[in-house]
């Protein structure tokens, strides 16, 4: 009878350790991540041993990016800041954030290498050494860091969604290789990588996931010239097929999503399938107030006060008077009025789409649209008022009501500090619009779509390397594939278009923002979106530039740098693009159809 007990006993721990041991499949990633980190490593260091030949260099580094873009994806999901700073960041120096003072972040990685090889012969060989070298030691890093790693499905799935979203949004534009180009071979090794590791899971993948993988695999190696890759029909075809079957897998599985996990709103709605959709973005990421305070009520309430000129101290002011419906939210003007018809300091951008942002103003300076509202409110030459005379202004009996009922949380002070903010800002998160001609014709709704528009988005996330600073979906510098930070850059703008001087507008570079204050970001100002720019011009932050062809003559050429304007740490490569009057043309075509 014992004996049967103990049987019995053995055969019920035997079930519940087989329900509830981790999953096979998860140690296999693990293993596989620390071999094929151990290759990489190898292959760096074999790299180190020979720089002298540019053959052997070359075919050296195409082993290297091959094997990291392989396991790119758990590398990034696993710790993003330690990718950013050690892998693959931008090869351009930044500000470590939320720490007192300024802390620099030198740039390293793959990306400042491909700069070096990209430019062989005239490279220092000191400094590719150090950044191989670099780079080796973080492979070293990376190897302690996965000991303590919890390989779940979600973080795999998580990690791969991510990483198919990286692929369309910046290695097929050629943000990850600014010397070699080599975006498309990058992004075939990317492919290869999840096929790789997707044989490892235990998963019931969508029908289709492995199928789809081979064909983007295929279509990439058969496809891989930087200027004559159809970035349309890879997407259309290829890209968002296999996205989709991602997001179906993760259903099939009841893989939580990310959206579902984080205690926090995520920038990206992570169930929507298409990139070029309404949808796309989960708005509360965006917002430093409730997403339940986004509906009619606030909204309509919010629209009233934007056009109310009782706002202002002088009566005479509301925010649309910088931000006309007519013009795309903007005002047509070089740079906007003041209260008593001066000049302001800067150009009115529109404000479609304006919400998804990690930051307000050409310098950023304001992190959500409450505080860029509170700065309007302050400003000499413009509201130039307080919050308090505001609500003594607002205190009728009309708008206590409209209050009330938009807030009904807020019955005792319905007008107050929130309540203000909240509604204008409710008003600017409704002026959004992914539903344009360009946005019909990516989801297969339009098939009026011209060639001409397409060849010109094809040169836009090509050739003419707009897409490096104008990320897609947004065409901002909405950083992929989170969509967590906001970028600015140097372009080295004119004062005018006789291209005498750089405009005297330092900036991030500003006296009131010392957190900003470091040579690289002199000039430096926010990359705003190329959606709805037909009506916005003129455009930059001087409104310099009156129509869409001197701004592409600018970019053309290099930016102010390759104008012979000195700017010394212009971020805009000052090389000309090479671009044809034709090629502008479309280009202009496409930017008109977003």
């Amino acid at each position: 009878m014992k004996a049967k007990i103990i049987t019995i006993s053995l055969c019920l721990m035997a079930v519940l350790s087989s329900m509830y041991k981790p999953l096979q499949p998860n140690i296999k990633v693990k293993q596989a991540l620390e071999q094929k980190l151990d290759s990489l490593h190898k292959q760096v260091v074999f790299m180190l041993n020979d720089l002298e030949s540019e053959q052997k260099t070359m075919a050296n580094y195409r082993l290297v990016r091959h094997q990291f873009k392989q396991v790119e994806f758990l590398l990034a999901e696993i710790d993003q800041q330690f990718y950013l700073q050690n892998f693959n960041g931008a090869p351009l120096p930044k500000l470590e954030k939320n720490v007192p003072g300024i802390v620099i972040i030198t740039p390293k990685g793959l990306q400042v290498i491909d700069e070096f090889i990209g430019d062989f012969e005239q490279c220092e060989r000191i400094e590719l050494r150090y950044q191989l070298e670099h780079f080796a030691r973080s492979i070293e890093d990376a190897k302690l860091m996965i000991e303590n790693v919890n390989f779940t499905n979600e973080l795999i799935m998580h990690a791969i969604q991510h990483q198919l979203l990286r692929v369309y949004t910046m290695g097929i534009t050629g943000f990850d290789t600014p010397g070699t180009l080599a975006a498309i071979t990058d992004s075939k090794s990317v492919i290869s990588g999840l096929v790789l590791f997707s044989e490892m899971l235990d998963f019931k993948f969508a029908k289709d996931w492995h199928a789809l993988l081979e064909k983007n695999e295929s279509y990439l190696k058969q496809n891989n010239k930087f200027n004559e890759f159809d970035r349309a029909v890879y997407y259309k075809e290829y890209w968002q097929p296999l996205y989709a079957s991602c997001i179906k897998s993760g259903k099939v599985n009841n893989i939580k999503t990310w959206n579902e996990i984080n205690p926090k709103p995520m920038e990206v709605n992570a169930d929507e399938t298409h990139l070029y959709s309404q949808n796309f973005f989960n708005l509360g990421g965006f917002l430093d107030f409730t997403i339940d305070d986004v509906n009619s009520q606030t909204i309509a309430l919010g629209e009233k006060l934007f056009y109310d000129t009782r706002l202002s101290s002088t009566g005479t002011m509301s925010c649309a008077s910088c931000h006309n419906p007519a013009l795309g939210f903007s005002d047509g003007k070089t740079k906007s009025v003041a209260n008593d018809g001066s000049s302001l300091e800067r150009n009115a951008p529109g404000l479609i789409n304006a919400v998804y942002t990690k930051g307000f103003f050409y310098d950023l300076r304001a992190e959500h649209l409450s505080q860029q509202i509170e700065h309007v409110i302050f400003n000499e030459g413009e509201f130039n008022t307080s919050l308090i005379n505001i609500f003594k202004t607002l205190d009728t009996t009309e708008f206590r009501g409209l209050f009330s009922e938009a807030f009904s949380g807020h019955k005792e002070k319905p007008i107050n500090t929130y309540t203000f903010k909240t509604a204008l800002s409710a008003y600017i998160t409704s002026l959004t619009n992914f539903n344009t001609s360009f946005d019909k014709y990516m989801r297969s709704e339009d098939v009026t779509f011209s060639k001409k528009a397409k060849q010109g988005y094809n040169l836009f996330m090509g050739k003419a390397a707009c897409a490096t600073c104008h990320f897609p979906p947004t065409f901002s510098g909405l950083v992929p594939p989170y969509f967590d930070d906001s970028e600015t850059e140097v372009l080295g703008v004119p004062s005018k278009t006789t291209y005498d001087e750089i405009d005297e507008d330092m900036g991030r570079y500003d006296e009131k923002l010392p957190k900003d204050k470091v040579d690289f970001y002199k000039y430096s100002f926010k990359t705003t979106t190329a959606r709805n720019t037909e009506k916005t011009a003129p455009y930059m932050h001087n409104g310099v530039f009156s129509n869409y062809e001197e701004l592409m003559e600018f970019y053309n050429k290099g930016g102010g740098a390759g104008h012979n304007l000195d700017v010394p740490n212009q971020t805009l490569s000052s090389d000309s693009l090479g671009l044809t009057k034709g090629e502008i043309n479309a280009i202009i075509l496409f930017l008109r159809s977003l």
